[in-house]
């Protein structure tokens, strides 16, 4: 009876793919947890809120929501430009639609940072009301 062995090399370029990979998958998933659980309690401070106090918090979670989405806008405008052109001046990118993807990004971002800011200020707005 013989037994045949066989050996396995593992390629250092193919681990470190396969490590990027895995990170490429993970961090986004982390990050929406981390975004669904934080919709839940600004659900949940929007269904409790009674005082002006509450409708100030409020704000204060949009508020800093729209200044996280005009620093995602700005991100997207500088890949923008990094995608359509190299530091020695040549077109990289041009051949992608990556630039084009990046400046729909900053546009959206920047029209969700103008839609937290306002409702901020309704919930600003509301506090006074109460008060």
């Amino acid at each position: 009876m013989t037994t045949s062995t066989t050996s396995r090399t593992h390629h250092p370029g193919v681990l470190w793919a396969l490590a990027v990979a895995t990170g490429l998958l993970v961090v986004p998933l982390q990050a929406s947890l981390v975004r669904a659980a934080a919709d839940d309690d600004l659900s949940t401070m929007i269904e409790k809120a009674k005082t002006p106090a509450d409708q100030e918090a409020i704000a204060a979670r949009y508020e800093k929501q729209a200044a996280d989405a005009r620093k995602e806008a700005e991100v997207h405008r500088r890949m923008e430009k990094s995608y359509g052109v190299s530091a020695a001046g040549g077109v990289k990118g041009s051949m992608t639609a990556l630039p084009q993807h990046c400046a729909a990004l900053a546009k959206h971002y920047d029209q969700l940072a103008e839609e937290y800011t306002a409702l901020a200020a309704a919930h600003r707005a509301m506090a006074k009301r109460e008060k």
